[in-house]
């Protein structure tokens, strides 16, 4: 899942994309399907987000498209699993690092952490301070990661770039 947010928040930041238009598990369209629910509103196929999460500048504002939050464990994990569901974040124009906990180094545009959105308290991400982030231009990627919340040994990223 942490994948598929990386993949969905860096189309949400590309102008002639963006992620408007999401399946019935809130992933988004590529640009064909951008182009089809555009044409077809009202199709039960195409769950819309929304005027604001269809703008590629709106990165951390009202309506700006975020990763899910209420994702339902399921299969034979859910036996055992702490929680039912479990929540993802993304930190815009960062990568994670490849170092041994990608979860506390991040590659940055400018060396700032970008826009952050999702479930930030009860992350990883929560704790993040400035010795975390090193410097380089990463604009347009996202680094994603899930897990359930308040229990930050269960959060995975998704790749390292």
């Amino acid at each position: 899942m942490a994948h598929c947010m990386a993949q969905d928040c860096a189309q949400s930041m590309v102008a002639t994309t963006t992620c408007r238009y999401a399946d019935a598990n809130r992933l988004c369209y590529t640009l064909p399907g951008q182009l089809w629910c555009k044409d077809h509103l009202g199709n039960p196929a195409c769950l819309d987000l929304g005027d604001k999460a269809g703008d590629s500048k709106n990165l951390d504002g009202d309506g700006a498209w975020a990763p899910r939050l209420d994702v339902p464990v399921f299969g034979s994990a859910k036996l055992t699993a702490p929680s039912a569901t479990y929540a993802c974040n993304c930190l815009k124009n960062c990568a994670h690092s490849t170092a041994p906990n990608t979860l506390i180094k991040y590659w940055c545009t400018g060396g700032v952490v970008g826009p952050k959105v999702g479930q930030i308290t009860g992350s990883p991400a929560q704790d993040l301070t400035a010795a975390s982030i090193m410097s380089m231009n990463k604009n347009g990627m996202c680094a994603c990661s899930c897990g359930i919340v308040g229990q930050k040994t269960t959060w995975k990223p998704g790749s390292a770039q």
